[in-house]
């Protein structure tokens, strides 16, 4: 009641008037559409990629095919190294067991190839792996260059695989020459199998086709015939390899 003596009676709000709905009752507001002078750098829509990202990322893509195909070629080759090391001297019917282990018993022959895994065999190995990804031929045993000039580039996989089996470890003097002076020193009852290094350096040091290797070689990277898939050489004509069987 006023002061007047008029009722006033108020109007009761209910709850679907405006002041009694809820925010997510509400609609949502619509955003203003910039006009073309108002759109700056900001407010523009991304960009398709360009042709230069392509391009990059190609290289990039082109660049790890190489890099693993490197990798394929190298692990290939190292694995053609641990056979030659094994087919040389490890394996039980290697070309150095049939000749020496009958004069020098099983422990001094275990005693050696002891001693040639310790010392020799990680340069073996890694001959396998020059810094300059390619194995070359050094020509012949007289020094005429490689008239083939053939080389294996270890960062061709396929290539490392069908022409690796062409380049042989070619020893400087035979095998079966060094072995004939290491039993002559023997004696009749030998109590160490030899401790000389000029034997282990004749039979082990490979020449590293960068020249990391240093003193004389015993083994050079020749090229010649591969072998068929009965380990039957195949034939070849004389003088048509650098490595003469």
């Amino acid at each position: 009641m006023a002061s007047d003596g008029w009722v006033v009676r108020g109007r009761l709000l209910s709850r679907r008037s405006s002041a009694y709905r809820t925010p997510s009752m509400s609609k949502p507001a619509t955003l203003p559409v910039p006009t073309v002078s108002e759109i700056t750098s900001s407010t523009m829509l991304p960009r398709k990629p360009s042709k230069q990202l392509f391009v990059r990322k190609s290289i990039y893509n082109c660049d790890l095919t190489r890099r693993g195909t490197s990798l394929k070629g190298m692990t290939i080759a190292r694995r053609r190294a641990e056979q030659r090391w094994s087919a040389l001297v490890s394996a039980p019917s290697s070309r150095l067991a049939r000749q020496m282990r009958p004069f020098l018993g099983d422990e001094m022959w275990e005693q050696f190839v002891v001693h040639a895994v310790r010392n020799y065999k990680s340069d073996f190995v890694r001959a396998f792996s020059p810094r300059s990804n390619v194995l070359r031929c050094v020509g012949t045993v007289e020094g005429v260059p490689c008239l083939h000039k053939f080389q294996v580039d270890l960062q061709d996989a396929a290539f490392v695989r069908s022409h690796l089996g062409f380049l042989h470890l070619d020893h400087e003097v035979e095998v079966h020459k060094t072995c004939s002076r290491w039993r002559s020193n023997l004696s009749p009852d030998p109590a160490g199998w030899d401790d000389g290094a000029a034997l282990c350096h004749a039979l082990f040091h490979v020449g590293r086709a960068d020249g990391e290797a240093t003193g004389a070689p015993g083994i050079r990277f020749r090229c010649g015939p591969q072998r068929d898939g009965a380990g039957r050489w195949m034939p070849y004509a004389q003088r048509a390899y650098c490595h003469q069987l």
